[in-house]
This record gives structure tokens, sequence and C-alpha cells, in this order.
């Protein structure tokens, strides 16, 4: 993944977009992005339709009780190019690294109510109905 404002873009148009409707600009998501293109263990791919970036997905290895695992932090496909597979196929890249590791679990969160949640159902993931997200503001 090279140029991280193209990326932004992305972000910006897909989460500021229902059914997200985040208020995300170009300056946040960027740092957002940085900060996890930064992280020593990162793993990233791009997807390109017709020479222009389609998506991308950004995960990071983590510790597990069993041994290394990959969590999915985000993953995005611009709102043009949804529902061609391109979410898809940036997910089976991430299955081929943890093969190629002998990664066992790769884990993805997302809200119920959201279409990501059917989306990795449908190719495979499993509702764990056992943990929520929480959050807390701190002022």
């Amino acid at each position: 993944m090279t140029d991280i404002h193209e990326l932004a873009a992305i972000w910006v148009n897909v989460f500021n977009s229902p059914p997200w409707n985040d208020n995300w600009d170009i300056e946040s998501s960027t740092e957002r992005l940085n900060i996890q293109i930064s992280n020593p263990y990162f793993i990233g791919f791009k997807i390109k339709e017709n020479g222009i970036t389609a998506g991308f997905i950004i995960a990071r290895i983590i510790g597990l009780p069993n041994g290394k695992g990959i969590f999915i932090d985000d993953l995005c496909v611009s709102i043009e190019s949804q529902k061609k597979g391109y979410g898809r196929a940036l997910i089976n890249e991430i299955e081929n690294i943890a093969k190629e590791m002998n990664i066992k679990m790769i884990i993805a969160t997302t809200a119920k109510q959201m279409p990501s949640y059917l989306f990795y159902q449908n190719i495979g993931f499993i509702d764990n109905q056992s943990t929520i997200g929480l959050y807390k503001m701190v002022l």
C-alpha cells in the first residue's frame, strides 16, 4: 500500500455514507491509516479495478492462547465497487497469509445491524455470540 491519501479518500467516501454515516475527514482518516500501517505486525492489501484502487484491507497479527491469529482492523471497498467480489478477494489474500504462516484463526468485528455482518457470515465467519464491543469517552 503506497498512496495513503488515495485510501483515505475511499475511507471517507464509504464511512461517511449510509449505513455508517460517520464524520471522517481526510486528515483523521489518513492519521488512522498511518497508525495502522506503522504497526510492525501490519498486513494489508489493496485491490484495483481498471487501474484505480477499488478497496483495501488492513489487518495485523495478534497473539492468542493457542498461537497467533489475524485481526482484520478494516475492510473498505469503494461504494461504486461493492458487490463485485472485491471484499471477498481481499479476505482471500488474508486467508492465504494465514495459511502460509500456519495461522488458524482470522477475527473480524462489525455491528450486527450493518451489511458487513452478513458479508462476513456469508464467507464463513462465525458470530461467537459471547463478546461485545465497549467504549468509554475520556473527557
